[in-house]
C-alpha cells in the first residue's frame, strides 16, 4: 500500500481546497502561497530555515481539524502531508500474512486520535515529529494486545537497538522527552535532530545534514557523538 498515492486525490479534490482557503482566510502564515500545491511543495521541502513555518502551518491545520464540524479534509491533507512517515511506520510493523489496508486502518486511527488530542499550546515545535510518535506509540500500545510478533529487521545497518522503530517501547518515556524537548539528554537542537530524524522517522541522513548545513561525514559524526551520550545517560538512570 503506498499511502501518499492513495491519498494523492489531495491534490485536486474540492473540499480539501475548501479547507485550505479557509486556512488562507484565517491564518496568515498561509498567505504566502499561491495554491495548494505550492504549499504541499513547501512542506515537502526540507530546509532548516523553514521549519519555524511548517510548525506554525501543521498547528494551525491540527486547530482547525480540532474545532471543525467537518474534519475529513484536513485529516486528508494531513495524512497527505505526513505519508512518508506514516509508510515507514506501516511497513516497518507488517509482517507476512498481514493486510497493508487493514493495518493501516488502525494506523490511520491511531493518527487521527494524535491529532484530535495534540496540545497546541505546550508542543509548538517539532510537530511533525511529536504527530508521528503519538501515533506510533498508540499503534505500537494496540498491537502488545495480540501474539507478540517477531523484529523486523532494520535496513540500516548501522542502527542499534536502543534506536529502531521495532524497539522503541523500551525506551519510550526517554525518547518521548527527547523528542518532544522536555529533555535535551545533553544535547543540541542539531544533535537532537541527527538522532530522532534518521533513527526513528528514517529520514535520509543527506537530507538532515543539508537541513543544517553539515556534510554527511561530520552529520554522521556528530550522530554517532550523540548516540554515546545517550547510551551513556539512559544507562545511569537505569
Amino acid at each position: 500500500m503506498d499511502i501518499k498515492k492513495e491519498f494523492s486525490y489531495v491534490l485536486t479534490d474540492k473540499r480539501v481546497k475548501r479547507f485550505f482557503q479557509e486556512l488562507q482566510e484565517g491564518n496568515s502564515v498561509f498567505g504566502g502561497f499561491e495554491s495548494l500545491s505550492a504549499f504541499i511543495h513547501f512542506m515537502h521541502t526540507p530546509s532548516h530555515l523553514s521549519i519555524p513555518t511548517q510548525n506554525q502551518c501543521l498547528l494551525s491545520i491540527i486547530s482547525q481539524i480540532q474545532t471543525s464540524s467537518d474534519q475529513e479534509a484536513g485529516l486528508s491533507l494531513l495524512t497527505y502531508l505526513l505519508s512518508p512517515g506514516l509508510q515507514k511506520i506501516l511497513y516497518r510493523n507488517i509482517f507476512a500474512g498481514e493486510s497493508a489496508q487493514v493495518k493501516f486502518q488502525s494506523l490511520w486511527w491511531h493518527f487521527y486520535q494524535s491529532i484530535i488530542h495534540y496540545p497546541i499550546s505546550n508542543r509548538p515545535q517539532r510537530v511533525a515529529q511529536n504527530l508521528l510518535f503519538d501515533t506510533l506509540r498508540g499503534f505500537l500500545a494496540e498491537q502488545r494486545q495480540y501474539p507478540k510478533l517477531r523484529n523486523n529487521a532494520s535496513p540500516d545497518s548501522d542502527t542499534s537497538q536502543e534506536f529502531s522503530v521495532d524497539n522503541i517501547s523500551s525506551s519510550i518515556k526517554e525518547i518521548g522527552a527527547l523528542i518532544e524537548g522536555s529533555d535535551s539528554f545533553g544535547l543540541s537542537a542539531m544533535d537532537r535532530d541527527l538522532v530522532i530524524s534518521t533513527r526513528i522517522y528514517e529520514e535520509p541522513m543527506q537530507e538532515i545534514a543539508e537541513r543544517w548545513g553539515l556534510n554527511c561525514t561530520t552529520a554522521y559524526h556528530r550522530r554517532k557523538q550523540a548516540e554515546q551520550k545517550l547510551k551513556e545517560r539512559w544507562k545511569d538512570e537505569q
